[in-house]
């Protein structure tokens, strides 16, 4: 039992023991940690911004689905736009 001790990370070695869709969960969670996610209404629909990417949308709702897409897949959402060199290390399928 850990009473008042902190729980250590896991080795290299556990790591490894984790399936591919629990890393895939991992490199998504890591890549949605990196960047902020700002939402910007205007009188005319809004403004998504992720880290330092501004994208411009005619709808809110368009956003949204947008967002959620980025939430659940940022990999191809970031392909889409075009700012896959931003992703560097994360982007890669053997990060963690």
């Amino acid at each position: 039992m850990y009473d008042n001790q902190t729980v250590p990370h896991p080795t290299a070695s556990s790591q490894g023991e984790l399936s591919k869709e629990q890393r895939e969960h991992r490199r998504r969670i890591e890549i949605l940690k990196n960047w902020r996610i700002e939402i910007q209404a205007l009188d005319r629909g809004c403004t998504v911004s992720v880290g330092c990417k501004n994208v411009a949308f005619e709808s809110i709702d368009t956003a949204m689905e947008m967002v959620n897409r980025y939430v659940n897949d940022p990999i191809s959402v970031i392909i889409h736009y075009g700012f896959e060199d931003h992703i560097g290390q994360f982007g890669s399928e053997d990060y963690i």
